[in-house]
């Protein structure tokens, strides 16, 4: 969970590219990473394949108090 990634594609070639349509817009982000704070990333989920949700994501230590988001 600590690699960086790009995201450079157009929204609506993600949309069509997953047959899935995003639910906010999905801005340009040259150093994306999991655990980032500003910029949720944009994913598709097993339970709502259909959309593409921005979600925060990563790894929480279950000590770690103030991050909420688990």
């Amino acid at each position: 969970m600590c690699g960086r990634m790009t995201i450079a594609t157009e929204q609506e070639v993600l949309e069509a590219r997953f047959h899935a349509t995003a639910t906010a817009k999905i801005e340009k982000h040259y150093n994306a990473y999991p655990n980032h704070d500003k910029y949720p990333l944009p994913v598709i989920t097993v339970d709502d394949p259909e959309h593409i949700t921005m979600r925060y994501w990563g790894m929480v230590p279950v000590w770690w108090k103030r991050d909420t988001r688990g």
